[in-house]
C-alpha cells in the first residue's frame, strides 16, 4: 500500500511504509481498545481538527459519533483535546479522566492513537493531499496486557525505565537504546510506544543515530537544519517538551 504514489512530491519509501503500517494499525484491536473504538478515536480527532480549522475535511467521510463505536464521552474529550490543543493538557486534565473515567493505560492508548493520526493528517495536509481513509474495523479483542514494571516517573502516567531499570520489558521495547522521554511517555502501552517509535525513526533519525549530530537522512538537509526547524516548530506550537 503506497499512500503517496500519486503525490507530486517524492516521499522516502521508509516514510511511506511507516505511514501505511500506522494507518493499518488504527482499525485493528489494540491493547485496551477494540478496532471499532480505535477507528472512532481517529474519527473524533479528525472532527475536532476540522471544526477548529486545523485540517481540511477532504478525505474525511464523517458519520454520526457512535456509529462506528459508542465511545465514552471522556474518551472523546481526551481525543479532541490531544488532537487540537495538546499544550493545554496538564495534570488536572489527566486527573479528571484517570482513574474514574478510564484507566491510565486506556488513556495512554488514546493519546498514542491520536498523536499518530494527527502526524499522518498533517503530513498529508503539507503535501496537499486529503486525509487517508482508515480501513473498516477488524474483529478481535484487545490483548489487555499491562507491563509489570511500569513505574511513576516524570510523566502523568507510569512509564518503562531506560537501561537496566527497564528490565526485559524495556529491552523488548527499546532494544539497547536509551529512549528519549517523549517516546517513553507512551511505554505503559508497549505496542503504542512501538508505533510512535516507527514514525519517529522513519521521519526523524534512527535511534542509534539520535546523538550523532553528523547524521542526516536526506542530502539536502543536514542534522543542524533539521533540529533548527524542529525547535522553531516546537516553539510556535508551545510544545512543553
Amino acid at each position: 500500500m503506497d499512500l503517496y504514489s500519486d503525490c507530486g512530491v517524492p516521499v522516502r519509501p521508509e516514510v511511506a511504509d511507516a505511514h501505511a503500517q500506522t494507518l493499518d494499525s488504527f482499525s485493528r484491536p489494540g491493547t485496551w481498545w477494540r478496532g471499532p473504538e480505535r477507528t472512532e478515536i481517529v474519527a473524533e480527532s479528525r472532527r475536532a481538527r476540522i471544526e477548529a480549522g486545523l485540517q481540511e475535511a477532504d478525505g474525511f467521510t464523517d458519520q454520526d459519533p457512535g456509529s462506528i463505536a459508542d465511545l465514552p464521552e471522556a474518551v472523546r474529550r481526551v481525543a479532541r483535546e490531544a488532537a487540537v490543543s495538546p499544550k493545554d493538557i496538564g495534570r488536572d486534565f489527566y486527573d479528571g479522566a484517570v482513574p474514574e473515567e478510564m484507566s491510565d493505560a486506556e488513556y495512554v492508548e488514546v493519546i498514542g492513537v491520536v498523536a499518530r493520526a494527527v502526524d499522518l493528517d498533517v503530513f498529508a495536509r503539507g503535501l496537499g493531499l486529503p486525509m487517508a481513509a482508515v480501513a473498516a474495523p477488524k474483529d478481535g479483542e484487545p490483548s489487555r496486557e499491562r507491563p509489570e514494571n511500569a513505574n511513576d516517573d516524570i510523566a502523568f502516567a507510569p512509564m518503562i525505565h531506560n537501561g537496566r531499570r527497564g528490565g526485559e520489558t524495556g529491552k523488548a521495547i527499546y532494544g539497547e537504546n536509551m529512549m528519549p522521554n517523549i517516546i517513553r511517555a507512551t511505554s505503559l502501552v508497549p505496542d503504542e510506544c512501538r508505533g510512535v517509535m516507527a514514525i519517529a525513526i522513519a521521519q526523524y533519525v534512527p535511534l542509534e543515530a539520535f546523538l550523532d549530530m553528523s547524521y542526516c537522512n536526506h542530502p539536502s538537509v543536514n542534522r543542524t537544519q533539521m533540529e533548527l526547524v524542529a525547535a522553531r516548530v516546537s516553539a510556535i506550537n508551545e510544545c512543553f517538551y
